[in-house]
């Protein structure tokens, strides 16, 4: 047991794996996220909620990165990023 809680208490992950993002956007429908790395191995999520039309600011790139920053497994490194609208 004491091994594996080793595991746990470990510092920062010993490799990063950098992953490809694709973000789907599209007004009244869930917003999507895929992530893929060079290997071919492959995720994919969708929100509960629905896109809607900016208030303040529109959804943008930039936004994006940070959101996936600030919620990031520290696993993976966001590598190319593609939004679509």
């Amino acid at each position: 047991m004491e091994k594996a809680r080793g595991f746990f208490r470990a510092g920062a992950p010993v490799r990063r794996i950098p992953v490809t993002a694709h973000v789907r956007v599209r007004l009244g429908e869930p917003l999507s996220i895929s992530l893929r790395d060079k290997d071919g191995h492959a995720a994919e999520a969708t929100t509960e909620f629905v896109a809607e039309c900016a208030k303040k600011r529109p959804l943008d790139e930039t936004v994006v990165e940070k959101a996936a920053a600030a919620h990031r497994n520290d696993d993976l490194l966001l590598g190319r990023n593609l939004l679509r609208y």
